[in-house]
């Protein structure tokens, strides 16, 4: 036995094909192995126990939602513990980032039974240990999709009804920084909680069919993929030994020189296999030890996460701060600190340093010596509040400014000469704010990306608070924002590269805001809502009680030839 006790967005749509991108993490579409074949022993699938492989779950090609073939999982035969579960162990375990693992599920009118998908964030293969994150299954005695939380959280549309008969997308986003996952069942968020409270890995992937009874559901194009940050930095593209001063954006606090004292290390890393070594500087030298990164543009407005990994060495001396700044005027100023916490020796605690009126919820922690640590700092800038996280411990939160409310730069400093190394990893900063939901799988475009759409801001109309995001485009392609009151599909229209899933008979264009994806691949948009384009009749006003969908049209080029292609699709309930 391998199970833990424990609206008008949600209308469901179904797309016709998809195919799987080279840029995934992982995927599987099934479509190597010879139809028929038991799924053990190919691939990397396996068997519950490792020791054998059985022949119950087999590639199919009797259903697919892409290509011709998909993956059976039914019950096996009487008493043979284990051999029901089919599990894919990712190998390395995946540590760090934002993720998301999805798959194409098809059940049957006919099912009987109790099927699970479930992901494991810890499988001792063949004895365990064993840890779950994630289990959610499909039940014929109730005819519904179900979530059963494997930690505290928020449960936000109870059990679904089951998609029989057709493919429905089953999507798992995992946020190993902030230990949350969501899950969603045909676009529909169903659930958010801790991850997990023992290890924050994405381990293996478990199909289990609950009894031996339990007949076929099938399953079709796997994905894991990381889900980008606007901002990263693993220190992976610089050579070991330089100083980060003068790449990758990182600076002197004065900006007229740079500095060698704060280099790119090889000795440490929480993953890949570069670092950031933070380290005292030679006497008397005035700013040499800051090394400062400076956003490009200073970020206003939204709710944004800044994360990194932190290792302290047992034999660390001094104190080491790291500091965010809402206003940097380099090299003579102003200043002005929103946040500043810091490891010291002396009391060998992480402390944070209050830089407004707020909470303490809990007082200075002891330093994590030896191992990686998670710090972020939550960041609000609508509601002017920023949360301090040390080890998953939310510490204080507190008014982030008095002055200008904005994220403009981080400072990384070693107090004195004398201090020591502190090493920093995998620096994050992503937005949290979004608003809507997502629908309609998109197809690859030239670059093998998927272009994804997201909403930040507000879903109150009278806020007039929403921004559109596209993430995922080819580069330096031009495109603009389609907007609906209706929903429908159709797939490919006018030889296109993908799938309109926004629908007449009254379909708005923001074709006088047509937008360029330019060197990053995304694109942009602040909405005026009391304005919204829609043919025929004209700009109409968004109101509470509505609900409106957006998507991207985008040009293309593959093989040479001129295109266009959709993104998905985002589905906004305004109060």
């Amino acid at each position: 036995m391998h199970i833990r006790s424990t609206m008008a967005c949600l209308t469901p749509i179904f797309l016709l094909a998809l195919a799987v991108p080279a840029s995934a993490q992982w995927a599987d579409g099934f479509e190597s192995y010879a139809p028929g074949s038991p799924i053990e022993g190919q691939g990397g699938w396996d068997s519950w126990t490792g020791t054998t492989t059985y022949p119950y779950n087999t590639v199919d090609a009797g259903l697919a939602f892409s290509g011709v073939q998909s993956l059976r999982v039914v019950g096996s035969v009487s008493g043979c513990a284990g051999c029901s579960d089919t599990v894919y162990e990712f190998s390395p375990a995946i540590t760090t980032g934002v993720w998301k693992l999805s798959v194409q599920q098809y059940v049957p009118s006919g099912f009987s039974g109790q099927s699970y998908l479930i992901l494991l964030n810890d499988f001792g293969q063949p004895a365990g240990p064993y840890d779950w994150s994630a289990q959610v299954s499909v039940n014929s005695a109730t005819s519904t999709f179900t979530v059963d939380p494997q930690g505290t959280g928020t449960v936000h549309n109870g059990p679904q009804p089951i998609g029989y008969d057709r493919w429905v997308p089953i999507e798992l986003e995992i946020d190993l920084t902030a230990n949350i996952i969501r899950i969603y069942y045909d676009g529909v968020l169903m659930n958010d909680y801790v991850y997990t409270t023992g290890i924050v890995a994405i381990d293996t992937l478990d199909l289990f069919p609950a009894t031996d009874a339990t007949t076929a559901v099938f399953y079709d194009d796997f994905r894991l993929q990381r889900v980008p940050a606007p901002w990263t930095d693993g220190f992976e593209s610089y050579a070991a030994g330089t100083p980060i001063e003068g790449q990758g954006g990182w600076d002197s606090w004065t900006g007229t020189a740079t500095y060698p004292y704060n280099a790119v290390d090889a000795s440490q890393a929480f993953s890949g296999a570069h670092s950031l070594r933070v380290a005292g500087s030679v006497s008397g030298c005035a700013g040499c030890s800051d090394t400062v990164y400076e956003f490009p543009t200073a970020i206003t407005t939204g709710v944004w996460a800044l994360s990194v990994w932190q290792y302290v060495p047992s034999g660390f001396s001094g104190q080491s701060y790291f500091i965010l700044l809402n206003d940097f005027g380099q090299p003579a100023g102003p200043y002005d600190w929103s946040a500043q916490v810091s490891v010291n020796s002396a009391t060998s605690t992480f402390t944070v340093d209050p830089q407004g009126t707020g909470t303490v919820h809990n007082g200075p922690q002891p330093i994590g010596y030896d191992r990686w640590v998670p710090i972020e700092l939550e960041i609000d800038l609508t509601a002017n509040i920023i949360r301090i996280y040390y080890d998953g411990v939310l510490m204080n939160d507190y008014v982030y400014t008095t002055g200008i409310v904005a994220i403009d730069t981080l400072d990384l400093f070693p107090a004195t000469d004398a201090t020591t190394a502190v090493y920093y990893d995998d620096f994050s900063l992503e937005r949290r704010d979004t608003v809507g939901t997502r629908f309609c799988t998109a197809e690859p475009n030239s670059i093998d990306r998927f272009a994804s759409i997201t909403g930040f801001g507000s879903s109150t109309a009278s806020a007039n608070n929403l921004t559109l995001q596209v993430d995922g485009l080819p580069l330096n392609s031009n495109g603009f924002f389609l907007t609906s009151q209706n929903r429908g599909i159709v797939v490919m229209p006018g030889n296109t590269g993908g799938n309109i899933c926004i629908a007449s008979p009254a379909i708005g264009r923001y074709d006088t805001s047509v937008l360029n994806s330019g060197t990053t691949g995304s694109v942009s948009l602040a909405l005026h809502l009391p304005t919204t384009p829609l043919q025929p009749g004209g700009p109409v006003a968004v109101m509470s009680g509505d609900t409106w969908y957006w998507q991207y049209w985008y040009r293309d080029v593959v093989g040479g030839i001129t295109t266009s292609n959709f993104s998905t699709a985002l589905c906004v309930e305004f109060e």
